[in-house]
């Protein structure tokens, strides 16, 4: 991992599907708060759940706008809509959240070689810190954890939070590695001129090798990609 130091300033990764298995989660909170709409989760076609694939990486009020747009869910904002959908989806956080694979024991190699990293997420700044607290996040990360909150709630793929996360590195963008999981995380690395590493799951298999330059089933491939 030494190696890796004089070419690389920087890691940054994404939080829901990236290091932690909240997705699930968001899914299911999903599925719950459409079924309260009048939505029968059992009747979806194929179009809406590759809607609701969509949704994954894309932010909490934009996902709260999409799902009125497709559902045409009638009198309610998406600022409650997604006051609901979060609301469910913290209720779930109480339950066992893991790191993904491999990650912890990549992360202390990063250490180790002095290579600095940062979270830079979607997520909202409440549940951000509600993480936080749950996953000790501060003992790997500092006050390295950035989220839409920091940077005008530009969400990804704006490259916005990437770019604030590098700045806070002292690191320059090109010499950055995102890890991310959603569509929407790798077209935002991509404007922020980082390359990017892709945690491979069902609903990107179809095209991340087009937006990024590999992809790893868990950490414990992660040292290959990046050097």
């Amino acid at each position: 991992m030494n190696r890796l130091k004089p070419h690389l300033e920087g890691i940054i990764f994404d939080m829901d599907g990236t290091i932690i298995n909240t997705e699930a989660a968001w899914v299911d909170a999903t599925y719950d708060l459409l079924e309260a709409h009048g939505v029968n989760r059992a009747k979806l076609s194929q179009e809406h759940a590759k809607v609701l694939d969509q949704m994954v990486g894309i932010g909490l009020f934009g996902s709260a706008q999409l799902m009125i747009d497709t559902f045409k869910i009638p009198n309610v904002r998406p600022k409650d809509l997604a006051e609901g959908l979060l609301l469910r989806a913290n209720a779930r956080f109480n339950e066992e959240i893991k790191f993904i694979h491999g990650f912890e024991e990549f992360h202390k190699k990063l250490n180790a070689a002095g290579i600095p990293s940062s979270i830079a997420t979607n997520c909202d700044a409440i549940t951000l810190q509600n993480l936080i607290k749950k996953m000790s996040f501060d003992t790997y990360f500092g006050q390295n954890i950035y989220s839409i909150a920091d940077v005008e709630n530009k969400a990804k793929p704006d490259p916005a939070v990437f770019l604030h996360a590098a700045e806070k590195l002292s690191a320059k963008p090109e010499k950055c590695i995102v890890f991310e999981d959603s569509l929407w995380g790798f077209i935002a690395a991509k404007a922020a001129n980082m390359r990017c590493i892709a945690i491979k799951n069902k609903n990107n298999t179809e095209f991340f090798e087009k937006h990024t330059h590999g992809g790893i089933e868990s950490y414990n491939a992660a040292e290959a990609e990046v050097i």
